[in-house]
């Protein structure tokens, strides 16, 4: 799934953000079986607005870590056009 996102030009954000703050900690698993199965992707454009990327714990509700993504829409280029690949 994620080579099909990534050919579709969609960013994975936790990735993004583990390599530009060098922190694999961003890359925890969210489900059993110690993978990442949950996850965020942005367009390109949407990526400078990526602020900020977390896991919630799901405190016994759930059998997976969901993932919250803080936008900085302010940082959208708002004249800027999407090239489809």
């Amino acid at each position: 799934m994620g080579q099909v996102l990534r050919q579709g030009g969609l960013v994975d954000v936790a990735a993004h953000l583990a390599d530009t703050r060098c922190d694999p900690a961003l890359l925890q698993p969210t489900g059993a079986g110690r993978v990442r199965v949950d996850q965020a992707h942005v367009t390109p454009l949407l990526l400078p607005a990526v602020a900020d990327y977390r896991r919630v714990d799901p405190q016994g509700h759930s059998d997976r870590w969901g993932v919250v993504v803080t936008l900085d829409v302010e940082k959208v280029d708002p004249s800027a056009t999407l090239t489809w690949i």
